[in-house]
């Protein structure tokens, strides 16, 4: 009898070492590696792209089941050499965290809420891919963008993000810098629409009336021009650009007298009567050096 209850020890002590093995982070990450190997893609090297992988491999770690706390390490063989060389200068306490180094990531590479936003408005399909696809890709970079404004399920946050979107596509370029600078301390990077029609309306009322001026009329070009819902911060740089000019050409007409008319004169003898081919003198230098005649003085 002691000798069969040393040896159920035995068998219980070795269970007991094989399952924490099975346990331990090296076995499961070699389980989940394994898994994984023939399912996850690369990187892409285009930043846009890399929204859309994080996306795909999101939904694959929900799929499957991965557990959170080994994402961060299932994540790191997949990523291309630009994304290594960053995350090697992420802090350390952060790194064995999925969403903190995914936030890391994408604002190390500059995908802030308005490139999204302006890629959203700017895609356009590949002969290489069906509508399907492209529908894919239009739904992943509005998911991100959304997700990137922390809207979530909430319908009217998401109207007043839609109304603020479409506000800011009519600013000219002073207004738009102004919102740029409320967005960068915002929480959520944008401070939302009633903040921003107090914002605008107290920096116009602020403004010189000669900024003013300037202002009003890089808003009425750009009301007459073609009015898209997604314009680029360029295009309305581009506009405030052409109403300065405007505005300068209009101050320098004003301005300029007329020049004097030059009066014409002949090369020849400094009468302004004629011009050389009527000029006399060269009449008489003819006369003279015609053949048989004597050239006086000689």
């Amino acid at each position: 009898m002691e000798l069969r209850a040393r040896e159920l020890d035995l068998k219980k002590s070795t269970a007991e070492r094989e399952q924490s093995a099975k346990e331990s982070m090296a076995s499961r990450l070699k389980f989940w590696g394994d898994g994984l190997r023939n399912t996850i893609s690369r990187m892409p090297m285009v930043p846009v792209e890399i929204v859309s992988w994080f996306i795909a491999l999101e939904k694959l770690f929900d799929q499957l089941g991965v557990p959170a706390e080994l994402r961060s390490v299932l994540l790191r063989p997949y990523l291309n050499d630009r994304a290594k060389a960053l995350l090697a200068r992420c802090d350390l306490e952060k790194t064995g965290d999925y969403k903190a180094i995914k936030e890391f990531l994408l604002r190390e590479m500059r995908l802030s809420p308005s490139i999204y936003w302006e890629k959203f408005n700017s895609l356009t399909r590949e002969t290489s891919e069906t509508f399907q696809q492209f529908a894919t890709r239009l739904m992943s970079l509005f998911d991100l963008y959304l997700e990137s404004r922390k809207v979530g399920n909430s319908y009217e946050k998401l109207f007043d993000l839609i109304i603020y979107d479409r506000i800011k596509s009519a600013l000219p370029f002073s207004l738009s810098r102004h919102v740029l600078t409320l967005e960068s301390a915002a929480e959520n990077r944008w401070i939302g629409r009633h903040a921003l029609v107090d914002a605008l309306d107290a920096y116009v009322a602020n403004m010189p009336s000669d900024k003013s001026k300037m202002l009003a009329a890089t808003v009425s070009s750009s009301k007459n021009g073609s009015h898209n819902f997604g314009r680029t911060r360029s295009d309305v740089k581009s506009l405030a650009v052409e109403s300065q000019k405007l505005e300068g050409n209009k101050t320098s007409n004003f301005v300029s007298t007329p020049k004097p008319a030059v009066k014409k004169k002949c090369f020849r003898c400094g009468s302004v009567s004629h011009l050389i081919y009527n000029c006399p003198e060269k009449a008489r230098s003819s006369e003279i050096r015609a053949p048989g005649k004597s050239v006086p003085g000689r």
